[in-house]
Parts: C-alpha cells; structure tokens; sequence
C-alpha cells in the first residue's frame, strides 16, 4: 500500500509541471508587434523667384514687393533684370496698376491751376518757365515716358527725405509726387481742370498716371501673386 500511494503521488506532481498545459489567465493578452518605422518623405523646397523691379517703380509699389522679400526663407528675392524670371515695370503685360501722380507746390505758393501743354513745355525747359521742377528719382524715370525727355536744370531729381526741403527752400518751385505721397504742406495743383483730390476726378482724362504690372510667365505671375499684397492703384476714392 505504501508504495502505490508514492506512485500516485508522483504522477501527480508530474503532470501539475507538464509543460504542455496552458496556465495562461483568461485576461492574459499577446503583446503586439512593432510597428515598422515609416520614414517622412522630404519635399523639394522651390527655388525662389527672382523679381526685377524697373527704377521708375514707386516706392509704395517697390515696398510691397521688399517686405515680401525680406526674409532668407522668403519665395522670391530682388535680383538684376538679367537674373529675373519676373519682372515689375510700366506698361508691362500682367495685373497692371494705376499709379496716380500729381503736380504740386510748396502751400504758400498762389498758383493753383495748369494746362498740360505748359507742364510739358516747362519739364522740357522752354522759355518762360523758370519754376524747377524737383521730384524722387523714381517719378523722374516714371515721368519720361509721359512727359518725353527732361530738360537739364530745369527738372531735378532729388532723394525722398530731401524733396520737401530743397522744394520749400527754392520757391517759387514745382513738384510732382505720387498721390499716396501726398501730405499738408504740399498745394495740388489742378491739371487741365482736374485734381486726383476730387471726387469727380477722371484718372483717364488726367495726364499724370502711369500703369505698372508684371512680366513673366504666367506661373511665375502665380507665385508671385500669392505672396505680394499687390494694389490695383494708389488712388483709393473710399479714403478721401
């Protein structure tokens, strides 16, 4: 009897360690497999688009296009026109923009009006006009196209910072500025029976505008256009 019961004892312990029984809790879950690492993809950064701006461009119209261009990350850059892929010039084929001049005086100056026929005769040096003309360097180029050749000693080109005092200081003396580049010590004079300072004013029928835009392919435009706050004039009648 003894040794049956030592029998049983030890296929009992045998078969309490058998390896081939599950003693997994029903709770116990398989651990997951990895996920394999999915590497990102790097997109080509484009190459940015170098722009060209005409010196006869305005300041207000070249600011815009500077500050889009102000960073090293930014997508277009200022380059020379041989470099340039677009370009920014009067006349050009794209988005043109209607920039408004004006003729003006120092403000104590008594005259307020002109034919257009005496301001070409003046700007290219005729007899009897011994008022100068002072204005920027960039109205100056803007201005020949309009105006035709400028007369040496009569129209002078000045830097933008200077034009008020050197205006003031030789009167009685002329200036023409951009509208937006207008201020209170400026007199507008009206031009042919119109001043950009009316309500009624006519920008066709008035001799002092100049139309800027873009040349360039039409993707080029594109990107451009989605970076530049590009105006369509300087003259905004809901602000005067």
């Amino acid at each position: 009897n003894f040794f049956v019961c030592l029998s049983v004892l030890l296929i009992a312990a045998c078969a309490l360690f058998d390896s081939s029984v599950d003693r997994s809790t029903p709770t116990d879950e398989p651990l997951p497999s990895p996920t394999p690492f999915q590497p990102l993809l790097m997109t080509a950064t484009p190459e940015p688009l170098n722009v060209w701006i005409s010196p006869a461009v305005p300041d207000g119209l070249r600011e815009r296009v500077e500050f889009a261009a102000g960073s090293e990350a930014a997508p277009i850059r200022i380059s020379k026109e041989e470099n340039a892929v677009l370009k920014i010039q009067a006349n050009a084929e794209f988005w043109p923009v209607e920039w408004i001049f004006a003729l003006a005086a120092p403000f104590p100056t008594l005259q307020d009006r002109m034919e257009s026929s005496d301001l070409i005769a003046a700007w290219g040096g005729a007899d009897g006009f011994s008022e100068k003309i002072y204005l920027v360097n960039s109205t100056l180029d803007a201005m020949v196209d309009v105006l035709g050749s400028a007369a040496e000693g009569h129209v002078v080109g000045v830097p933008v910072d200077t034009l008020i005092d050197v205006a003031w200081s030789d009167r009685p003396s002329f200036v023409i500025v951009p509208f937006d580049a207008l201020e209170p010590r400026w007199k507008v004079i009206i031009l042919d029976g119109q001043s950009p300072l009316h309500r009624e004013f006519t920008a066709e029928n008035y001799l002092l505008r100049v139309q800027f835009g873009l040349s360039g392919s039409s993707e080029a435009v594109e990107q451009f256009l989605r970076v530049v706050d590009w105006p369509r004039t300087n003259r905004e009648p809901t602000r005067l």
